[in-house]
């Protein structure tokens, strides 16, 4: 029985809801100094890197499964996200017990981050929106150029670098990042193109 990686997304939304809730919550300066000085979470499997666009300089992350190693003649559908710094997270969570039970095929997750030295904020807000919008106090309108980043830098990168099935690509964005996925199925509806499974 497989599951198919949309429901990666729902996963991935009822995740953000928590994490957004539970980042709200005040916490008192005591127990805020002792999160400050704990060491940082590390992703097993997962690897950094940074693209250029430009003038841009992005942070891509990798997570490969957990027999990537040992099955050297396989090829993996490639999951792609936006807003690495919490989505890789959400779904490595989400996806780790289907994978290695295999419940779910087995899949490289890449998730992209935000430009670096930007904000995220702003580097989202102008990345994932399709149009200018004066009304907005950041900038936006320039998801043209990053899904331009996505299909000449990025994909080619990951399937350079690392074994992909490339029929299988999975695109996943939540909030902008919604937006941003959108965008891409109306522009390129082919770049993602998973049979589902």
């Amino acid at each position: 029985m497989n599951i198919g990686y949309g429901v990666i997304a729902l996963i991935m939304s009822c995740g953000l809801f928590l994490a957004s809730a539970s980042v709200n919550a005040s916490v008192p300066k005591s127990t805020a100094d002792v999160f400050a000085s704990a060491e940082p979470v590390v992703i097993d499997r997962a690897r950094q890197f940074i693209l250029k666009d430009g003038e841009r300089h992005y942070q891509l992350m990798i997570r490969l499964p957990a027999d990537y190693h040992r099955n050297n003649a396989h090829r993996y559908p490639v999951i792609y996200m936006t807003d690495s710094m919490y989505s890789l997270q959400v779904v490595s969570g989400a996806t780790q017990f289907p994978m290695n039970s295999n419940i779910m095929k087995q899949a490289i997750l890449v998730a992209i981050g935000y430009q670096k030295g930007s904000k995220g904020a702003a580097s989202r807000v102008r990345d994932y929106t399709p149009s200018h919008d004066a009304s907005w106090t950041l900038n936006t309108g320039e998801a043209k150029r990053h899904l331009r980043f996505i299909r000449h830098t990025v994909m080619p990168f990951v399937e350079q670098h690392f074994r992909v099935d490339t029929q299988q690509n999975t695109f996943v964005g939540n909030s902008l990042g919604g937006l941003f996925g959108a965008y891409v199925l109306l522009e390129q509806p082919t770049l993602f193109n998973l049979s589902s499974g």
